[in-house]
C-alpha cells in the first residue's frame, strides 16, 4: 500500500498495518507519519497544525490508541 504524505510515497508493506493505517483519519494518519518517519517533534507538528505542542502529543496519542485497537 501506498500513501503520500507531505508529497512523499511511502510504501508500507505490512497488509495488516496498512490496513490498521487507513482506518484513521487523515490528520491522525499525517500525525504519525510526521513523528515516526519524518522526524518532526510534537512542537513542529503543532505548528503544522496551528496548535501548541501539548495538543499535537495528545494527537499523536490518540493516534497511537486508535491504530493499537484497529490493529487486535
Amino acid at each position: 500500500t501506498v500513501l503520500v504524505v507531505k508529497g512523499q510515497e511511502i510504501v508500507i508493506a505490512n497488509k495488516r498495518l496498512a490496513n490498521a493505517l487507513s482506518k484513521l483519519t487523515e490528520q491522525r494518519r499525517n500525525v504519525l507519519f510526521l513523528y515516526f518517519f519524518f522526524g518532526y517533534t510534537d512542537a513542529q507538528i503543532g505548528e503544522v497544525y496551528g496548535r501548541s505542542r501539548s495538543t499535537a502529543n495528545y494527537r499523536k496519542l490518540a493516534a497511537l490508541k486508535q491504530l493499537r485497537k484497529e490493529m487486535e
